[in-house]
């Protein structure tokens, strides 16, 4: 079950339903696995947000259906689909040979482009003036970034243009031409994803933007085939944590684009440090606003420091040679790990085939070993709601280093100590909830102390600081989404 929706959504809940029914539960990236156990922490209260049995399978792209023709002819052999494995030998690739092959998508792109805005400037009767400006800009010693996806309002297309004089110094730099090409479609319900989308249009119509701030219309899986091949740049700049992995930058990685995004979904395990760039810092700043404006100031010194001067630093022959080693380094690093290839086989090999496993186990004798489950597991429910927390010791302070004793008396009810996990939970307070949690498993004492079962352990504090705790009794066995527990 991949992760969607939130369970504190009044009445019937189709995340609840999922979760509580799934033999697994992945997110599809890692950031997205660890944003949705505090998500969905709701809707399993006998579970610290860190044991959330949520695992994650980042997303990977099918490399021969998106790497264009040039690059693929750099490393297939014998006429083959290119592999994950061919990119895993690119760090050999001539720089030369990888120059003039961008350069071909770069071409193909452009006669694309052009295509696309006469055919849509004709259909609609718009100005013949705007369309030849507009062409006139498409440069072949331009840099081209690229901006493509589901327009909404998270994904933050206008983000570039919270500056317009600042960006329009990034996009008519003296001897070094950018072009920003963007497109993509809002839901038609969406009304501030359209207004977004209507805002870009606006700007690439104005004076001081035509022709360097192009919208693209009728925006498809070929349209984005050609973006994705032929672009220099991939622009990603959602609101994190919102982006749950995104696709379209692993696309432009195996065309030899570098993404320029910011670090979230996919992205934080894919830029390795000279792979690309990241926008802004892990550090979210807690409000919308200030995180639009600090995002966007990263975006700009990127713009003017790194990403434009790095393309037009040039060798004797034209090349940038400098550029071209961070491209050769992108196709090394991100292609053969987000391939669906490997996607698949995660899968595969973490979910389908155990699950087929437990399937054909349960089923055996006439689903006997399943009636036996769910006959334990309904025993235990019971005799859970049952048992009571009588006592805890456990001092008020510990020193870092040095075993900290816990005691607790638990007045097990029907239950035996053998169907009981006694835990210790202990972490830094976050409000009402623990963080950075340890579980220490406590045992049980050899004889009964007056009717109840007394269980104890220790616990040694790693560093200083201000600590709470919880005791939680829970069915034996690994942490479930399903366990009835009780907490004290």
């Amino acid at each position: 079950m991949a992760l969607g929706g939130s369970p504190d959504e009044p009445g019937f809940n189709m995340t609840n339903l999922a979760l509580r029914f799934a033999g697994f539960v992945n997110g599809v990236s890692r950031k997205h696995a660890e944003v949705s156990r505090g998500l969905l922490r709701s809707a399993c209260p006998h579970l610290a947000v860190e044991e959330m049995p949520i695992r994650s399978v980042t997303n990977g792209v099918h490399l021969s259906a998106w790497t264009g023709t040039e690059i693929a002819r750099l490393l297939s052999t014998g006429g083959e689909p290119v592999t994950g494995a061919g990119f895993a030998r690119a760090g050999s690739l001539d720089l030369d040979a990888l120059w003039a092959a961008r350069c071909r998508a770069r071409q193909r792109l452009l006669a694309r482009v052009a295509a696309d805005l006469r055919r849509s400037f004709e259909e609609r009767r718009d100005s013949p003036a705007l369309l030849e400006r507009t062409l006139a800009a498409l440069a072949p010693e331009a840099m081209y970034i690229g901006f493509a996806r589901r327009f909404a309002a998270y994904k933050r297309a206008d983000l570039v243009l919270r500056d317009p004089g600042r960006l329009r110094e990034i996009l008519c730099g003296d001897g070094k031409p950018v072009r920003l090409l963007v497109a993509g479609k809002a839901h038609p319900r969406d009304h501030a994803a359209k207004e977004m989308l209507a805002r870009v249009a606006r700007v690439a119509r104005s004076d001081e933007f035509v022709g360097r701030v192009i919208v693209l219309e009728n925006y498809d899986m070929a349209l984005a085939r050609t973006l994705v091949q032929g672009v220099d740049v991939w622009l990603n700049n959602p609101r994190p944590p919102l982006e749950a992995s995104g696709t379209s930058g692993m696309k432009a990685a195996a065309n030899g684009a570098l993404n320029l995004s910011i670090g979230d979904g996919w992205w934080l395990e894919g830029y390795s440090g000279a792979n690309g760039w990241t926008i802004g810092d892990d550090r979210p700043a807690g409000d919308d606003a200030v995180q639009d404006e600090v995002d966007a100031a990263s975006l700009y010194r990127l713009l003017e420091e790194e990403v434009v001067p790095l393309f037009f630093r040039r060798d004797l022959r034209g090349a940038p040679r400098d550029w071209l080693e961070r491209v050769r380094r992108s196709l090394v690093t991100i292609p053969p790990v987000f391939d669906s290839g490997r996607m698949v086989g995660e899968y595969r090999d973490l979910a389908y085939a155990p699950l087929a496993s437990r399937f054909h186990d349960l089923r055996a004798d006439g689903y006997a070993p399943l009636r036996a489950a769910a006959a334990a597991r309904r025993r235990l429910a019971a005799g859970i709601a049952a048992a009571r927390i009588v006592r805890i010791v456990a001092g008020d302070s510990a020193t870092v280093g040095q075993p900290s004793s816990v005691r607790v008396d638990v007045d097990l009810g029907p239950l035996a100590e053998g169907d009981v996990c006694v835990e210790f939970v202990v972490g830094r307070r976050a409000g009402a909830e623990l963080s950075g949690v340890t579980v220490v498993a406590l045992t049980a004492e050899p004889a009964p102390a007056g009717g109840t079962r007394r269980f104890s352990g220790s616990f040694t504090p790693g560093e200083p600081g201000s600590l709470g705790y919880l005791v939680r009794v829970r069915p034996r066995g690994p942490v479930s989404l399903r366990d009835p527990a009780i907490w004290a």
